[in-house]
């Protein structure tokens, strides 16, 4: 088979369709990359630095006896302070739950694109296949045609 006859196939093989696929499933897996590098490198350890600042803190208390005053006896500087740390903890953590959610749709988006493009190279490959049994059932229909009409000696 030469190179053109194998390019020619490949490229039947090949929609449009299935181009376009492939290029929204090289871009999904772009985005997914660069978000598993950035949540990996910068997004997790910057959350973990701040729980780490908050545990500190709590520690802080515990051995200069803070915690055993009650929550009613704290000044109001403390309460506003202890409730501004807790709520941008959770900020942060929500907000790096919702980042690896987003992260695991798009893997997911990038799954039913791959699965679609599968569909698509596999409907072309059938009709392709079909192609080549109608033309070689016709050949051979061709074939016997000729020699049914030839004269024997």
């Amino acid at each position: 088979m030469t190179q053109a006859s194998s390019s020619s196939v490949y490229q039947s093989l090949l929609s449009a369709r299935s181009r376009r696929l492939r290029t929204i499933g090289l871009l999904l897996l772009i985005a997914v990359l660069g978000m598993t590098l950035y949540g990996g490198l910068f997004l997790m350890p910057s959350l973990r630095a701040s729980s780490r600042a908050a545990q500190r803190a709590v520690f802080s208390r515990t051995h200069r006896g803070e915690t055993a005053v009650p929550a009613t006896m704290r000044t109001p500087e403390q309460r506003t302070s202890d409730e501004r740390a807790r709520k941008a903890l959770l900020t942060q953590v929500i907000f790096a739950y919702a980042y690896w959610t987003v992260c695991g749709l798009l893997v997911l988006g990038l799954l039913g694109v791959a699965w679609l493009d599968f569909r698509e190279v596999l409907r072309n490959y059938s009709a392709r296949r079909r192609q080549l049994w109608m033309e070689a059932i016709d050949r051979a229909q061709k074939g016997q045609s000729l020699r049914n009409d030839s004269p024997e000696d």
